[in-house]
């Protein structure tokens, strides 16, 4: 286990430039700032920078004007259950996870900010010390994950949000999940910014009659082959989940980032900081 988390170390570390941590620094810009004074609103300013008491009693739109403060915590939501043992790839959609963690949270923790995690119902309060990153992970691997169908994270964490008192925080909930609970979601998104990242098996999502067959019985070799029928009616399925949840999403002003574990996770997240809010 230890010469597993250790090659991970050694592989992440190796890829993380001040060029990649630089751009993780300037996507979430403005939240590593607290209030200064008011200003009227310009073209390009964030919606979530509105300040709508000022605007409706001076008849005109104002943003809160904000000066940089030196830390800001960082959630990271993990959902931890069975379905992240499947893969049919090099590796399970767990691990996909735990890649995605180590980088997002080393990459916190070099430029000078606070994470904490949320595994199922609990809190761990790590602060900047990185040798808990791998803790995080062997205690994401010691957990016993929720059952298929059960929801964690943000979906059973309505009451616990209110008394863990999550605000002004960037929060990264890791999921499998095609259908959280929004009303949960809209809830923590009015004082947080909240980046959805939806983990894949590259086998759920790029389905063939050619590749079904070949990971069906490498995966499962106990079942049955579908039909050409059910296949497609499946592929239509997802692919209409997979659009109602990014859409549901983009309403709330929640970013939607989906990854999966054929990805190059440095150049998805690369891409990702630097489109962020254009």
């Amino acid at each position: 286990m230890n010469s597993k988390y250790k090659k991970l170390e050694i592989s992440i570390k190796k890829r993380l430039t001040w060029d990649f941590l630089g751009s993780f620094q300037s996507a979430f810009k403005w939240m590593w700032t607290e209030f200064d004074s008011l200003r009227e609103y310009v073209p390009g300013d964030s919606i979530k920078s509105i300040d709508w008491k000022s605007t409706a009693k001076l008849w005109d739109v104002h943003v809160k004007n904000y000066e940089e403060e030196k830390d800001l915590k960082i959630l990271f939501i993990i959902d931890n259950t069975d379905s992240l043992t499947f893969g049919s790839e090099k590796i399970t959609k767990k691990e996909c996870v735990e890649e995605i963690f180590f980088l997002l949270a080393q990459s916190a923790i070099l430029t000078g900010h606070s994470i904490w995690v949320k595994i199922n119902s609990e809190f761990l309060d790590f602060k900047k010390w990185e040798e808990n990153i791998i803790k995080t992970i062997k205690i994401l691997h010691s957990h016993s994950p929720l059952q298929r169908g059960a929801r964690g994270g943000i979906d059973k964490s309505g009451k616990e949000i209110k008394q863990g008192n999550i605000k002004n925080s960037l929060i990264f909930h890791i999921t499998d999940s095609l259908t959280p609970n929004i009303t949960n979601l809209k809830y923590l998104n009015i004082l947080n910014e909240i980046v959805y990242i939806n983990i894949f098996d590259y086998f759920e999502n790029n389905l063939s009659e050619d590749t079904f067959e070949v990971n069906l019985w490498n995966t499962f070799k106990n079942v049955l082959l579908w039909k050409k029928k059910k296949l497609v009616k499946y592929k239509a399925l997802r692919e209409h989940k997979i659009h109602a949840l990014q859409k549901t999403l983009r309403k709330q002003n929640i970013e939607y980032l989906s990854l999966d574990n054929h990805d190059d996770i440095f150049l998805e997240f690369y891409k990702f900081f630097n489109s962020y809010k254009t």
